[in-house]
């Protein structure tokens, strides 16, 4: 299969969407090209949109009124 070729058929194949897959074209040897199909683990498949969960950042403890030569020393002195 030509480089042109390789490339007409993996549009066409992104375009009928077949179940979220993705297709590329790889080199093969001299002048072969292929085209490939990739999975990649930990990725969502393309499918419809769902509703997205508002996630709110955690309370912070109030930040501390001493200076920081007070909060660096020990109880007890040097």
């Amino acid at each position: 299969m030509t480089h042109e070729q390789a490339i007409a058929r993996c549009e066409e194949l992104n375009r009928a969407g077949e179940g979220g897959r993705r297709w590329f074209v790889a080199h093969r040897e001299g002048e072969d090209w292929q085209v490939v199909r990739a999975d990649f683990p930990g990725l969502p498949a393309r499918g419809s949109l769902h509703e997205a969960v508002e996630s709110r950042p955690e309370p912070r403890d109030p930040p501390d009124p001493r200076s920081s030569l007070m909060r660096n020393i020990p109880p007890y002195g040097a």
